[in-house]
């Protein structure tokens, strides 16, 4: 996407986009291409979960961080909902840190939430990628010969 997508009024319960789209592209590919789904009505319905929770302001922001996910299949699509939703949910109580007027029992309540969203993003991104990876992991294995007086290195190594 080169612009960004905008909201242009909500009543409340839904949000009415104005989607950039590329040549010969609808707004709906668009969609689908940042939920995963095809389904005009999945979409509505992905999208208005992810509005009710980051809001108006900050939806066009969760938008663009779905497209970044790209996710390949509707299940991708639901993960990356939940991963934006997590993401927004962490960041908004590891903000709660910065009140001045926090006792310590708060810091350590908001500290403790922080912490179990970010195991539980850990764990959906892991899903994630091993979904996409189909449960396969690559393992490379190189030989590598060292003769006497030689040096081995692992790793990358720049002159």
């Amino acid at each position: 996407m080169a612009q960004a997508i905008t909201v242009t009024e909500t009543d409340g319960n839904n949000v009415n986009l104005v989607i950039p789209t590329e040549e010969n592209q609808s707004p709906q590919e668009v969609l689908a291409k940042m939920t995963g789904y095809k389904n005009p009505e999945a979409n509505n319905y992905l999208l208005n979960q992810l509005y009710r929770i980051v809001g108006k302001d900050q939806l066009p922001a969760a938008m663009a961080l779905m497209d970044g996910i790209a996710p390949q299949t509707p299940l991708e699509g639901i993960m990356a909902v939940q991963l934006v939703t997590l993401h927004h949910m962490t960041q908004t109580f590891a903000s709660k840190m910065n009140n001045d007027g926090n006792t310590y029992a708060q810091n350590d309540g908001i500290v403790n939430r922080t912490t179990k969203l970010v195991r539980a993003s850990t764990a959906l991104m892991e899903t994630l990628i091993k979904s996409r990876n189909q449960g396969k992991q690559v393992i490379q294995v190189q030989h590598v010969t060292v003769n006497e007086g030689g040096q081995a290195m692992l790793g990358q190594a720049s002159r």
